[in-house]
Formats: structure tokens, sequence, C-alpha cells
């Protein structure tokens, strides 16, 4: 929380010996600070620049300095020189002038180079007869953009400030309360037009739509509407690789300070003149999604290479047993488990081919179960290939990444086998082909997700999907609002109020079906319609069907064959013994 600073200047053209008609004044000044300090969370500083011109007897500035009620308050007395070696900026600052024309210049340098917050709260106390200076020192505050400025006057106090938006002063004589000393003055802009700078066309800044426009743009209409203004947008035309390109963009005409750019930029840390945004901001990894699997991988997917290698190794083993030991391996390792078909009974077998074959029939059985829970799980609907999740499934799928920019995680080991710096490749989603990825911030993501081109008419889905296990770092995004700008606290609390409530999503959602039109409600018709999901249907089997044609059909050529040279056996040898009877 950026804390406010009070700054309590005294102006007064006129050396008075005595402080007694002041006293009304310097007491009401005393009690608004105490009351700013016991308000205030944490240390209270209190800085006094007292500016002597003419005389060095005691001014009113002392008299301030050493009230009792004062006495807790951490004070600091300074010059007019710049302040070095300062950690922090002060809560109040206590400014003495005892000649205006004299003391106008140093008055100036003091509010300009000390850097004082847009928040600084400022009195300055003056004469009744110099109710025409009031005018002058209040322009030079303008000037600064200080605008909680309130006027003092002594010494029959007079309380007065002025609203700058709508150029109304309000007076008060006598005491006024203290909850309405410092007014809002951001509160009702007056019609005040908004100036806004755009540098980048993306659909978050984008303002030439006819009905919805980008996200940001609305947040910036939005505050307008709220603070009884209105907004003017300027399209920056200008090469980014230009050095001057980014001050085009701050400034118009060089003279005068664009009160927002919607454009955001990166910063390891808080920038001076620049506001951080409340939304946090990724840069993801977008890869292509599974693709759909055939009818042979969705049978081979129940399992991994791995359980397919021990379960061939399992069957190599059994044969070789059954070929290397026929005598001692009666039954068939393989057929008795799994189908329960046995040469002899098999209490009659030996003890080691009780104890194989009871071994491979838990083992098979287990398998099998396995196999029977996971297949009928992939059919309930259409089977895909896993969706890559982290940084090692880009190295198995062996993903690569095309960067625009020169970054330096690529320089790591690591992320060269993936990142590849190559600003001449299209950035835009779905133009780089298969085994490409890319780098997107997650703002840009949420309009590119909705755009018809990546889905696939027959599945229903996004081709592309982010890594929801790896990304590059969450970043926190700056937009320039100038020097001391008061409207950079209202951009911000606007900005929360509109994400907490849900408009920003509203509204990229609502941008999106501007901008991609009727092909828009396809893309959500796939995303709502769960009656007709994409299940696996009886052509699909095809091949699996042919497979088992083909299989039976192989069996039963098998079959004849066998039984027919069974039978030409049997003729033969019934033959051969039926000569050897003749002949004997």
């Amino acid at each position: 929380m950026r804390h406010s600073v009070l700054l309590v200047t005294f102006f007064s053209l006129s050396y008075a010996s005595s402080t007694s008609n002041h006293q009304q004044s310097i007491v009401y000044t005393s009690a608004v600070i105490r009351n700013l300090s016991d308000k205030f969370p944490g240390t209270f500083d209190c800085w006094f620049y007292n500016i002597i011109t003419k005389s060095s007897r005691e001014s009113i500035m002392d008299s301030l300095v050493a009230d009792s009620e004062l006495s807790s308050i951490p004070k600091l007395v300074m010059t007019i020189s710049k302040p070095r070696e300062i950690t922090r900026h002060p809560e109040l600052i206590v400014v003495y002038c005892d000649d205006y024309k004299t003391g106008l210049s140093q008055i100036w340098s003091i509010l300009i180079e000390h850097g004082f917050h847009a928040s600084v709260k400022i009195i300055a106390i003056y004469q009744m007869e110099h109710v025409h200076e009031v005018r002058v020192i209040n322009k030079m505050f303008t000037a600064a953009r200080l605008y909680n400025v309130i006027f003092l006057r002594t010494p029959n106090l007079t309380v007065s400030y002025e609203f700058k938006y709508t150029k109304k002063f309000s007076n008060f004589i006598g005491a006024m309360s203290f909850d309405q000393l410092f007014v809002d003055q951001t509160r009702d802009l007056d019609g005040y037009t908004m100036h806004i700078s755009v540098l980048n066309k993306i659909p978050a800044t984008d303002y030439t739509t006819n009905r919805r426009k980008g996200h940001r743009i609305e947040w910036l209409k939005g505050t307008a509407v709220a603070l009884n203004a209105s907004c003017q947008f300027y399209k920056i035309n200008c090469d980014r690789m230009d050095s001057t390109c980014e001050q085009k963009s701050f400034l118009i005409n060089q003279t005068k300070q664009y009160d927002i750019n919607v454009d955001a930029s990166v910063f390891g840390e808080l920038v001076p003149h620049f506001m951080p945004s409340i939304i946090p901001n990724s840069l993801l990894i977008v890869v292509p999604r599974g693709e759909r699997l055939s009818v042979l991988q969705l049978f081979i997917m129940p399992f991994s290479r791995e359980v397919w290698i021990t379960l061939l190794l399992v069957v190599i083993i059994c044969i070789l047993l059954m070929i290397l030991f026929p005598n001692r391996f009666v039954n068939n390792l393989i057929l008795l488990p799994v189908c329960g078909f046995e040469r002899c009974a098999l209490h009659n077998a030996s003890k080691v081919e009780k104890l194989v074959i009871l071994s491979l029939t838990v083992f098979f059985f287990l398998m099998t179960c396995a196999y029977e829970a996971k297949i009928m799980a992939l059919l309930s609907e259409m089977p895909h290939d896993h969706d890559l999740r982290t940084f090692e499934d880009l190295l198995r799928k062996k993903i690569t990444i095309y960067l625009h920019t020169n970054n330096s995680y690529i320089f790591q080991s690591k992320f060269q086998q993936v990142f590849k710096f190559k600003p001449e490749v299209s950035k835009q989603i779905g133009e780089g082909g298969d085994g490409v990825g890319y780098v997107v911030s997650s703002e840009y993501w949420l309009h590119t997700m909705n755009d018809p081109k990546l889905y696939d008419p027959e599945t229903g889905r996004n081709r592309y999907i982010v890594l929801d296990e790896f990304t590059l770092g969450t970043a926190i995004l700056h937009h320039f609002v100038g020097i001391r700008n008061p409207l950079a606290v209202k951009f911000q609390a606007t900005e929360k109020t509109f994400f907490e409530a849900g408009l920003i999503a509203y509204w990229i959602e609502d941008y999106a079906r501007e901008v991609f039109g009727t092909s828009y409600s396809t893309t959500k018709l796939y995303d709502q319609d769960t009656t007709n999901e994409d299940c696996l249907m009886l052509e699909d089997f095809i091949p699996a069907w042919r497979i088992l044609i083909y299989g039976c059909s192989i069996s039963l050529i098998l079959f004849v064959m066998e039984l027919v040279s069974s039978n030409g056996v049997a003729n033969f040898q019934r033959k051969f013994r039926s000569k050897r009877v003749s002949i004997w």
C-alpha cells in the first residue's frame, strides 16, 4: 500500500514578530497532523522545510515544531537540497516560507526534485491579504500534479480547496471536520477526456470492433463511465525496434503525458511511472493434443511397453522349457494356464510341472483381469493418446518450440533440446505443423483457445493443450501511467473489481464471439454437447473384425488340413496292416 504523504506548507509574504495571532491555525494544523498520525498504521515520519529569506527570529514553523501536541511524532528538519540516503518517503512534510516572491523557486524545486508521491497532501497557510497568491500557488501545485491541496487562511481560520477537474473552489469558515479535509479528486472527473495510447493491436487492446472491444479497452471504458469521464484512443504507428517508439506511446506530441498506455510491460520490480496490474500473466507452453487412437492401438494401449515385453519373455521361456524338457513338461505351459487345455491330468504331472503351471495360472489370471478392466474403460469413449503434461513429455515426443526472442533459458543444456531460437518461423498457433509447440501468455491463450480453426470438426476437441505441469514462470504486467497520475489508483481499483466480478472473463468470451462470428458458436457447441459424446461405433472395429475373421479362417483351414492328414494316415496304416495279414 502506498502511504500518503502530508505536505504542510506555510506561505507568508510578511514576517510577524509574534505568533499569537496565528495560534488558532497552529492548533488546528497540529490537530490535523495528530489525527493523520493516529490513523497511520506504522511509523509516522514528519519532515520540516524551513525556508527563511529575511529574518532569523522565531517563526510559525518554530512554534509548530515545538508544539507539545506533536512531541511523540518523529520529526526531521530538512534543507532545500534533495535528501540523500533516505530509505523511505515521509508521511508528513511541513514547509514554511517567509517571502513568497523570493521562495517560490525554492518551493518549486522541492515539489519537483524530491519525488513526492501523487497521494501527497498539501496544506498551505496564507495571510488574509494574500488571496491573489493563493491562485498562483494553486497553479504551481497543479503543474506539479499534486492535487490534494488544502489552503488555511490566518488569523481568521478559513479552509478552502479546489476540485481540480471541475475547477470549483470550496470555502469553509472555521475548523472543518477532519474527514472532509482531503476529498477524492478523482471521484467525479466532470467529463474529462482520458487520453489512452495503443501500441500493439492484440485481442486485449483491440478498440476497432463495433460492439465489443478487447478486455483492456472495456476495462478503461468502464472506468471512465464510473468516473464521469470519456476515453480517446491513440494508435501509435512506429517500428518497435526503434528506440523512440516506446516514448511515443508515453507522450502526446512529446509534450503531454498519456493517462495510461494499454500495452503491458514486464519488469522484475516496481518501476516509477508504471502501474502494476493485479492480474498475473503466465508464460504457457501450448502443444498438440494427444491424437485419436486406432482400434489396433486401442488393444495395445492397456499395457505399457515394459509389460508387453515381460509377457513376451514369459511366453518365450515357456516354449523353450517345453522344447528342452519334453518329458518333464507334458502339458502345454501356455494353453493350460490360459485356456485350461491339458494333455494329461495335472495331478499325475511331476512336482516341477505342477509348481510352474500353478505360478503361470496365477500370473496369467491377474494379467487377464487387468487387461479386461482397462480395455473396458477405454471402450467407454473414443480413446486418445495421453496429453503431454511435463517437460519430459516434450522430450519423449520430440516437440520443438521456436522462440522469437533470445531468452536466457534456452542456453541451458536441458532446454536446448526443445527450445530453438528462430524468429523467422511463424509464431501463430496451428501454423507450425505437427511436432511444434508454442510459447504464449495466459492472457493471449484465453482468446486463442476459442479460435474455431484450432478445433477438430471430427472429434469436436481443440487440437492444442497447455502443459499443466510445466510453465516458464509468472510475470506481473505494468502499464505506463506517467508521473504522479491520480487516476492510477482508480485504474487499479476498477481492474480488481472487474476481475473479481468475472467481467474480464466475460469480455474475453464476448470479444471472441464478436470476432469469430457464427464459427464461435460451433466451438461452444463442441464444449457443451455432452449427449453425443465421441464413442466407439461398430464400424470403428472393422480392423478387429477382419483380424477375427482371418484368425477363424486360418484356424478352420488348419483344422481341415489336420483332419484330412489324420484320416489319410489312418487309412494308410489300415491298408498296410491288411496287406501284412494277407501275406502271412
